[in-house]
């Protein structure tokens, strides 16, 4: 038999695939993303193996990414660009 885990989750023998499906309307989103960053792909490959518990799902260094913020539901927004900029607070001028 195997022992629990530490801390108050180590009871725990079944988790939800929380990723499975949308958890809500379906909506745009700005990443960074770190595929391409060979330091931040090895420090989170060396950090995954120092903290290597079984209940863990370690995320593959293409798949890494950060979510800043959402930009807009799917369908209220024609202009994801445009909606993307004003997330972050730009004024670009409108290119004819």
């Amino acid at each position: 038999m195997t022992r629990p885990g530490p801390g108050p989750f180590g009871d725990i023998r079944l988790l939800r695939n929380h990723w499975a499906g949308p958890a809500g309307p379906r909506a745009y989103y700005w990443y960074l993303t770190f595929a391409c960053d060979a330091a931040v792909c090895d420090l989170a490959t060396r950090s995954q193996q120092a903290l290597a518990f079984p209940y863990y799902d370690p995320v593959p260094p293409q798949g890494l990414h950060m979510t800043l913020d959402r930009i807009a539901p799917e369908g209220v927004c024609h202009d994801v660009g445009g909606a993307a900029i004003g997330a972050c607070g730009l004024d670009v001028p409108h290119r004819a």
